[in-house]
């Protein structure tokens, strides 16, 4: 995930200051994705979505992950 906008970069702020993820910005590619436990897009316009599935593919067990989960809430709270 590249960031670039201030509320891109919050949610990975908020991420290392909780200490919620080891890594949450990297390069990736289709075999990083599809061994990956937990997956999500953050933007403007998405806040923190999380990727359950790609190219039909289920991404860690399927559900949406606890670090999605709760960047989102800590996401959400911080705009308050």
């Amino acid at each position: 995930m590249q960031s670039s906008s201030m509320q891109e970069k919050r949610p990975v702020s908020l991420a290392d200051q909780e200490r919620i993820a080891d890594e949450l910005e990297k390069s990736l590619h289709e075999k990083d994705i599809l061994a990956a436990k937990e997956v999500m897009m953050i933007g403007t316009t998405l806040d923190v979505l999380p990727v359950t599935e790609y190219e039909g593919e289920k991404i860690g067990d399927g559900k949406v992950g606890f670090i999605s989960q709760t960047l989102r809430r800590y996401l959400h709270e911080d705009m308050k």
